[in-house]
């Protein structure tokens, strides 16, 4: 069987295999020469077009081919009436699990998703959803047979990416900086402005009612999710979690760019002997969700939605 070009491919015939990824929008597929896909819905009618403007930008055309690009490439679009589907290469989350092996692991990924998310915003697109779930690697299948002591991330080039742009928003070339603010809580587009909905990090200024900077936003839910994972390094390398910290500043203005953090990263890691990059890393403390934990949540979501749907219509 043929994996999709730089994908690494297990398969134990599991259906559970891919992790957490199964969604009502989501159809894992194999296409004629092989490849494992997945088909996911972007657009239906109105709804979904932010999304579909961000993929049609990132994922397709000669700029999913740059390597500084850490979107999941488009494939294909397929058009059906009014829905708008993607054909995306079939991949597995990867990174909370399996666990890292060596710090050098840690820098590698951290340097790649920060290289993505400083790209999105030379593009004036901000993520606004970003947590370990929406970040995915080049390996498909199931991890079980896998021993944990295993260096799994050394195995191979690793490569992540960041998915799910649902609450992306993507601003124009010719705005002025001043301008590219955005307001309230991301699931707000979907009708939900509780933040218990999000399922996210939240910035303080998310809650403060007053226009905000989307990309300083990005900033504190990636560096959040870094210090939330890795804040044990603290001892090895305390530069690394330093950065981490200032990413996570209460004032945005306080906080680096993503190129900036980049760059202090790249420059903190030149630093290190090859000894202190091959040292242990502990187990993070943040459990890996079931998929039946997910599903829980989505559900509540919904009802949530709905119940607030239906008392706006009686008012």
């Amino acid at each position: 069987m043929r994996a999709p070009d730089g994908t690494f491919i297990y398969r134990d015939d599991d259906p559970l295999s891919y992790r957490l990824q199964a969604k009502p929008i989501h159809c894992f597929a194999r296409t004629a020469d092989g490849r494992d896909v997945l088909i996911r819905l972007i657009s239906k009618g109105e709804q979904g077009l932010e999304e579909l403007d961000v993929q049609q930008r990132v994922a397709a055309g000669s700029l999913a081919f740059r390597g500084e690009n850490h979107c999941l490439p488009m494939l294909q679009q397929l058009i059906l009436e009014d829905m708008t589907f993607g054909v995306f290469p079939a991949m597995c989350e990867g990174f909370n699990f399996p666990w890292y092996h060596a710090i050098s692991e840690v820098f590698d990924a951290i340097i790649q998703l920060l290289e993505g998310l400083h790209f999105l915003h030379r593009l004036l697109i901000a993520h606004r959803d970003i947590g370990a779930e929406n970040i995915l690697i080049n390996f498909s299948g199931g991890f079980r047979p896998i021993h944990a002591d295993q260096p799994f991330r050394s195995l191979f080039p690793v490569r992540y990416y960041l998915i799910d742009f649902e609450l992306s928003v993507r601003f124009r070339e010719d705005s002025r900086s001043e301008d590219r603010v955005v307001t309230g809580m991301p699931l707000k587009r979907l009708g939900l402005e509780d933040p218990e909905d999000y399922g996210r990090d939240v910035a303080p200024e998310m809650l403060s009612g007053e226009p905000y900077d989307p990309f300083k936003t990005d900033v504190f839910q990636m560096g959040k999710m870094f210090h939330d994972h890795f804040h044990s390094l603290k001892d090895d390398v305390p530069g690394l979690v330093a950065i981490f910290a200032a990413m996570m500043a209460d004032q945005p203005n306080s906080r680096p760019t993503a190129g900036e953090a980049l760059d202090e990263i790249r420059a903190y890691e030149k630093t290190l002997t090859r000894v202190q990059l091959e040292l242990p890393v502990p187990e993070s403390d943040i459990p890996v969700p079931t998929i039946s934990e997910q599903e829980r949540d989505r559900e509540e979501r919904k009802k949530r939605k709905a119940a607030r749907a239906e008392a706006l219509a009686t008012h």
